[in-house]
């Protein structure tokens, strides 16, 4: 479930809500949870809309039953509980500029494995992210995005860019083909780094 509220001109508030339950006929073992829960405030005037910016907390709890194939096509072997703050902001220097970053910061509980033999332990994660944005011409423009993603329980930090290239189609459409030169996702709570 999805809800967008528009509290004025300028503001708007989304929710989300997805939640699964599967009792398995086979035991307790093969049953499985899922919980996702957000709520953002986005900030996007209507009369001067240089600046565009969404601050949202995102909820997940996700107990996947043994069995489970993510959508890259691997099992999922862990068990998560996290809490997600995320802070996106995009500014239009001029006509032909804009400049953006996000952060993020994840806390929350991990397990190997999906059975109750396996402890929770704390995991946290920040994602950092600035981009460029250049109007080519008036339908085309490109992007170029550096990321940085830090995991305290691995103690790694990956870092990458992303870069696209997008066609307008009218004032308000815009389809794009691009590349992440990462091994990592922009999601705190993908923890499959591919």
């Amino acid at each position: 479930n999805n809800l967008s509220l528009q509290l004025n001109d300028d503001w708007r508030l989304l929710g989300k809500f997805d939640w699964a339950e599967s009792d398995s006929d086979a035991g307790s073992f093969f049953d499985g949870r899922f919980t996702e829960a957000s709520l953002g405030y986005a900030y996007r005037p209507v009369n001067h809309d240089r600046l565009n910016a969404l601050v949202k907390v995102t909820h997940l709890t996700d107990l996947a039953p043994p069995d489970q194939i993510s959508a890259s096509g691997r099992r999922v072997d862990y068990s998560q509980r996290s809490n997600v703050v995320a802070v996106d902001a995009i500014y239009d220097l001029s006509a032909r500029w804009s400049v953006g970053g996000r952060f993020a910061y994840r806390k929350g509980e991990l397990r190997q494995g999906r059975d109750d033999s396996a402890e929770w332990f704390s995991s946290t994660g920040k994602l950092y992210a600035v981009r460029v944005d250049w109007r080519i011409v008036r339908k085309w423009d490109v992007m170029l995005e550096l990321r940085e993603r830090q995991e305290s329980v691995a103690l790694e930090t990956s870092r990458g860019a992303l870069v696209a290239a997008h066609y307008h189609f009218g004032n308000n459409v815009k389809a794009g083909v691009g590349y992440n030169f990462t091994d990592f996702s922009d999601d705190l709570t993908d923890m499959s780094f591919r």
